[in-house]
């Protein structure tokens, strides 16, 4: 009777960043700090400027030539990518608010994975710990870490199947999960505004993560 539990529960999948926890303030840091100590140009854009822009898609080459710093992008997305996932700016990060109830809540009926592009798994497991979330779930998938594997392939060799489900902060989490099949959840909490999430067409789209626990019980 146990393992026939095991197999109709449903996995969830969650995305991390902007999904799970709130990266904003460490998005804003990094960007300040390449600019102004790294490069030491005069940063143009106010924090609330630079994170619209994030949320309306813009990589970071747009906004430095929108900024009229195109010249610096090759050094600036260098510097990006060194300290992106430093435990210095990962810090900045936390959980939204009501995250660890929903995940010790969901931890008892559903397998909760989380799937992250993030490239440094040891960070990362660090950063779980740090934000007392990391015992919520069963397994921890960073596709990046192996050649040609994407979130997609990651969550199948997992088990993915019919009925699970795919919580994101960004149009590509909506089709990774379409391309499998499953029940996917948009959330404007992160990296895109509602407008753009929409534009992907998931099955569901919300604005807090506080209203997933309705539907998961409603599916």
């Amino acid at each position: 009777e146990e393992i026939e539990w095991i197999r109709h529960q449903k996995n969830i999948f969650f995305d991390l960043d902007g999904t799970l926890i709130d990266v904003h303030a460490r998005i804003v840091a990094l960007y300040n700090d390449i600019l102004n100590k790294k490069l030491a140009v005069e940063v143009k854009l106010s924090k609330t400027e630079l994170w619209a822009k994030k949320r309306e898609g813009k990589t970071n080459r747009e906004i430095l030539e929108e900024a009229g710093q195109k010249h610096l992008a090759d050094k600036f997305c260098g510097f990006w990518d060194d300290l992106i996932e430093d435990k210095k700016y990962l810090s900045k990060d936390d959980v939204f608010s009501g995250v660890p109830n929903l995940l010790q809540k969901l931890s008892n009926e559903h397998n909760l994975v989380i799937v992250t592009l993030r490239k440094n798994r040891e960070n990362l497991m660090w950063q779980l710990r740090e934000l007392k979330i990391d015992k919520y779930f069963n397994a921890v998938l960073t596709p990046v870490e192996k050649e040609k594997e994407t979130k997609e392939s990651a969550m199948l060799a997992y088990g993915a199947k019919a009925g699970d489900f795919f919580i994101g902060d960004t149009e590509s989490d909506v089709i990774s999960g379409q391309a499998l099949g499953l029940k996917t959840v948009g959330i404007s909490t992160g990296m895109r505004d509602e407008k753009r999430l929409a534009k992907a067409n998931p099955d569901y789209l919300i604005s807090s993560l506080k209203d997933l626990e309705k539907i998961l019980k409603s599916s």
